[in-house]
């Protein structure tokens, strides 16, 4: 087909409108075109582009009328009704936080008033002869659009973007520090950078904006949340005299360093919480256990007594974190759990020290008090983390086991692991680091699914646990509610520190290699004596 003269229905165009508008302007600048027809001579004008939508844009550009922000994504499914029958839509109408049409000031809508179906996609568009939401014929365009389209103040759209555009520092990227000295940009952290869609990027971009205020902001319609921030100073990193948070060496022994040592407390006190925190969510006569749950499969859970969601996720927490003071052999020995990979849940959060990095080549670090203060949030999203997943595998369990289908358990979920409270912001003002989040505990959010006869339940569970597993591998540990002191935290980590150790006796007697290792073996016991 030979390229004909196309009608971009320029005339038409309006500031800071979406590709979805200039397809609907040219489709009413069209009339009785078929879209396959239009779509055809774009590919043959612009070629090299996938969608009719990015033919449509690159002409856009030539002619200098494309002002939208490439941050958007492209929607339509949230309009406003008196700007679409005057031919205009934008895409900062998809933003959740903005509540009302910054130039009318009415509520969006997920229907055209007129036709009362939804806002049509482009197929539809092309044959909708809706006089509001549809490809309007020249004596509707001259008696509803062209009028309004006179003497629109398009300055709060403008602002708007203003708003969203303003970068403090583009480049700057927080990354976790590793056991082996390096900073890995593809570890899995427990936190995620919030976007642009997020109910939290208003505050946290009120916050850095230099020039937008509240005053300012309430006129646009744009709704703030209550946010928290805290800030230090940035220091350039120098490897050699800057000590990892959580150092870990590759070898078999169990020894704890002196700065290892020191995260017992913050450890201690994320765990102090959590305890208090499951205590008041829990019936008084529910005993918290820490138990040994590696090796399961879901087929596990289906024939035996429920597990308690709580106990669970307190013992697949500890575990994790303990055994990260140690070394990547018990980290790897322990983090076993068929069950988590086949119900979608890959892997545990990587807590240790942030670090920045400007560029990918710059480093910088920040001070102890901030720290330690980000190492405890770690540990307590991750535990939310960890709780959010027990409750689900725990519902889908029964779900399968009421419908009588255990054998159709979908070994292929994906776990969905974003949550708000996951969600942070980060800008550099004034040579300090700021670090946005909405709530000071993630676990006081969260609101867990309700259980009945929990303790009951947890009782049973344990009971079968006591009865079938092996007695020298078994690691049960009851956790005293009312007085879980530090000593009592001790204790606990030197109970596990002994099932590291048969962790290790069983790998240098029974494992690969055996007779070769069993020498090294002789090297470590004197270690694993002196501090267990």
């Amino acid at each position: 087909m030979k390229p004909f003269h196309l009608n971009l229905g320029n005339r038409f165009a309006q500031p800071y409108e979406s590709q979805y508008a200039m397809l609907r302007r040219c489709l009413i600048a069209n009339p009785g075109i078929p879209l396959s027809i239009i779509e055809a001579n774009l590919r043959n004008l612009v070629p090299g582009y996938s969608s009719t939508m990015d033919h449509l844009r690159s002409l856009q550009l030539s002619s200098g009328l494309v002002q939208t922000d490439n941050k958007l994504y492209e929607a339509y499914r949230r309009q406003c009704p008196v700007r679409a029958q005057h031919l205009y839509h934008t895409n900062i109408y998809d933003l959740p936080w903005i509540s009302l049409c910054p130039i009318h000031h009415c509520a969006f809508t997920t229907i055209c008033p007129t036709c009362e179906q939804p806002w049509p996609d482009k197929k539809a568009l092309a044959t909708r002869d809706c006089p509001n939401c549809g490809r309007l014929s020249f004596s509707q365009l001259i008696e509803f659009a062209l009028p309004s389209m006179q003497n629109v103040d398009y300055r709060p759209i403008a602002d708007i973007y203003e708003f969203i555009n303003h970068d403090s520092d583009d480049d700057l990227r927080l990354v976790n520090y590793e056991r082996n000295g390096n900073v890995n940009i593809f570890s899995e952290v427990w936190w995620n950078m919030l976007s642009i869609y997020s109910p939290l990027f208003p505050s946290c971009q009120a916050h850095r904006h230099p020039t937008f205020s509240t005053a300012k902001l309430k006129p646009l319609h744009i709704r703030l949340r209550p946010m928290h921030h805290k800030s230090t100073p940035m220091l350039p990193f120098d490897k050699q005299n800057s000590e990892p948070i959580n150092p870990s060496p590759d070898t078999c022994c169990l020894d704890i360093n002196k700065t290892t040592q020191r995260l017992l407390k913050p450890d201690f006190k994320v765990m102090q919480y959590i305890v208090s925190w499951i205590s008041r969510q829990t019936p008084c006569r529910h005993q918290i256990h820490i138990a040994d749950y590696r090796h399961l499969v879901t087929k596990d859970f289906f024939d035996r007594p429920d597990p308690c969601p709580y106990c669970l996720a307190l013992s697949l927490w500890f575990f994790d974190t303990a055994s990260k003071k140690y070394s990547q052999f018990y980290v790897d020995s322990i983090n076993i759990y068929p069950f988590c990979w086949e119900a979608g849940f890959n892997n545990f959060y990587n807590i240790s020290e942030p670090y920045l990095t400007h560029d990918f080549r710059d480093r910088f670090i920040l001070n102890k008090n901030f720290t330690i203060w980000f190492y405890r949030r770690g540990l307590e999203i991750s535990f939310v983390d960890i709780l959010r997943f027990t409750f689900d595998l725990l519902r889908r369990i029964q779900g399968y086991r009421r419908n009588d289908q255990p054998s159709n358990f979908n070994s292929f979920y994906h776990y969905p692991r974003d949550f708000l409270d996951r969600q942070c912001s980060t800008s550099v003002i004034d040579s300090r680091f700021f670090f946005y989040y909405e709530n000071e505990h993630p676990l006081e959010s969260y609101v867990p699914p309700k259980f009945s006869k929990l303790d009951t339940q947890c009782r049973n569970y344990y009971r079968y646990l006591s009865e079938c597993h092996d007695k020298v591998a078994r690691f049960d540990y009851a956790i005293p509610t009312s007085e879980f002191t530090y000593d009592t935290f001790l204790s606990l980590h030197q109970e596990f520190r002994m099932l590291l150790k048969h962790l290790l006796l069983y790998r240098y007697s029974y494992g690969p290699g055996s007779i070769i290792r069993r020498y090294r073996l002789y090297d470590c016991i004197d270690s694993i004596s002196h501090q267990c």
